[in-house]
C-alpha cells in the first residue's frame, strides 16, 4: 500500500514527492542533472540504530538486557548473601540444621529452666487433682447417735459428709510420736470386727523398717497388731505383718500380705476377722486370707488401749522414729463382705463410715485425735503433727 506523506513545489528544482510502503519509507530526489530519482531507505528504529544516527550493537542490547535483569534479582541477591553459604539445593540442609542450633544455644538454657521447674512442681503435686479438690475441715462430718454414746438406735450421718479430702493427716516422724485411744466398753470387742486405715510410709519398703500402725497389745495381752515391715529380717517380709488372738492365746501370728509399697504413696489397708477367717484387703482388693481354729477374736483386752503409729517394739511400747502418715482410722464391731471394704474404699481418703450401726471408733486424723463416731472414744496425740502437705502420693479411686 501507498500512501503520499508529503509534497512540496518543483520551482526548486527537486522532486520530493514521499511515500511508505510497508515499514520502509521511499523519497524521490532530484539528482543533479533536474531527474528525480527513487530512493528507498530503513528508518533508524528498525535497522539497529539510535536517534543519533549510532549504530546498536547487539552487545549493547544484551548489556542493558542483563543490567535490567540484576536490578530485579538484587533484593535477593542480598538476602542471600547474609547466610553463611550461598542458598542451593545441596547446601539447604546445612542452612536449616545451622538456623535449628542457632535457636537451640539462643533458647536452650530457657527450655531447659522451664522442664525443671515443671519437674519439681509434678514432684510437689501441684498438678495433682487432689491438690486442688475441696479440703473437709476437721469435724465437718462425724456419726449422730440421738439417743447417746454407746447406742445403736436410729444412728446416721450429719454435717457434710461427702468425702471431700481431708485438710491434715498425722504425721509420725519423731521418737515419741504416738496417738493413745484409752479403753472403753464399744471398743471391747469380743467376736467379729473390722479395721480399715490408710497410711503412707516416709520410706521406701528397701528401708529397715518395723512400724505398728495400728496396736492393742499394749499391755501384752494377745489380742491384735498389724505392723509395716520392709527390709526386716526378723519377720522376712515387705509389706503387712499382722498378729490375732484371743487375749489370752494366738489364733494366728502370720496376717501377712508381702507386697513392695512405694514411699510417700497412700494405701488403704483394711483388716477383717470372723469367728474362723481373716481376710487382708489393699485398695479394695482382697490380696490375702487364712483360716485359724474356731474360736473369738479380741480387738482390745480389758486393761490394754489402740496405739496408733509407734515403732514396734514388741509390745506396742515408746521406740524411737515411726516415720509414717495416717488417716481415717475406722473399727467396725462386724466382719465387714468385699462389698462393702470395696465402697470404702471407693469413698476415697476421706470417706465417711460405710455402716454407721456398725462403727465404734473413727479418727480421721484430719487435725486432732478426736473420735467422730458418737461414742466419744477421744485419742491423745503425742508428738504429732498434722500436715496439709499430703497429697503428693494420693491417687484418688
Amino acid at each position: 500500500m501507498q500512501r503520499e506523506i508529503g509534497m512540496r513545489g518543483a520551482s526548486r528544482g527537486r522532486c520530493i514527492h514521499r511515500s511508505t510502503r510497508g515499514a520502509a519509507v521511499t523519497i524521490d530526489l532530484s539528482s543533479s542533472n533536474g531527474n528525480c530519482v527513487r530512493k528507498s531507505f530503513i528508518p533508524y528504529w528498525l535497522k539497529g540504530i539510535d536517534e543519533y544516527g549510532q549504530a546498536r550493537s547487539n552487545t549493547h542490547t544484551r548489556t542493558r538486557t542483563r543490567n535490567a535483569r540484576e536490578n530485579r534479582i538484587a533484593p535477593f541477591a542480598n538476602l542471600a548473601s547474609s547466610f553463611s553459604a550461598p542458598i542451593r539445593k545441596g547446601n539447604l540442609r546445612s542452612i536449616r540444621t545451622q538456623s535449628a542450633m542457632e535457636y537451640l544455644m539462643t533458647y536452650g538454657w530457657a527450655i531447659l529452666i522451664i522442664a525443671i521447674v515443671l519437674g519439681v512442681l509434678y514432684y510437689l503435686g501441684v498438678f495433682n487433682s487432689a491438690t486442688l479438690a475441696p479440703r473437709a475441715q476437721p469435724g465437718s462430718c462425724q456419726v449422730f447417735r440421738p439417743n447417746g454414746a454407746g447406742t445403736s438406735f436410729d444412728i446416721g450421718l450429719e454435717g457434710t459428709c461427702n468425702d471431700e479430702l481431708p485438710e491434715y493427716v498425722a504425721q509420725f516422724s519423731s521418737a515419741s510420736s504416738s496417738v493413745t485411744i484409752p479403753n472403753s466398753p464399744s471398743l471391747s470387742i469380743n467376736g467379729p470386727f473390722t479395721v480399715s486405715l490408710w497410711f503412707s510410709s516416709l520410706n521406701p519398703y528397701t528401708s529397715s523398717i518395723s512400724l505398728e500402725l495400728f496396736c492393742t497389745r499394749t499391755e501384752g495381752e494377745d489380742t491384735l497388731d498389724i505392723q509395716l515391715h520392709g527390709n526386716d529380717d526378723a519377720y522376712s517380709i515387705n509389706g503387712i505383718h499382722g498378729d490375732l488372738g484371743t487375749g489370752s492365746a494366738w489364733l494366728s501370728t502370720s496376717v501377712n500380705y508381702a507386697f513392695n509399697f512405694a514411699q510417700n504413696n497412700w494405701y488403704n489397708v483394711v483388716e477383717s476377722f470372723t469367728s474362723n477367717e481373716w481376710s487382708i484387703y489393699l485398695n479394695g482388693v482382697n490380696v490375702a486370707s487364712g483360716a485359724y481354729s474356731s474360736n473369738t477374736p479380741s480387738l482390745l483386752g480389758q486393761g490394754s488401749y489402740i496405739s496408733l503409729g509407734l515403732e514396734d517394739p514388741g509390745s506396742c511400747g515408746p521406740s524411737g522414729n515411726s516415720g509414717i502418715s495416717l488417716a481415717n482410722v475406722q473399727v467396725y464391731n462386724t466382719s465387714l463382705s468385699q462389698a462393702e471394704i470395696t465402697a470404702l474404699y471407693d469413698e476415697g481418703i476421706g470417706g465417711a463410715p460405710i455402716k454407721p450401726q456398725n462403727i465404734t471408733g473413727w479418727w480421721p486424723l484430719n487435725g486432732n485425735a478426736q473420735d467422730y463416731s458418737g461414742d466419744l472414744n477421744n485419742g491423745v496425740a503425742n508428738s504429732v503433727t498434722y500436715t496439709s502437705a499430703w497429697t503428693s502420693g494420693y491417687t484418688a479411686p
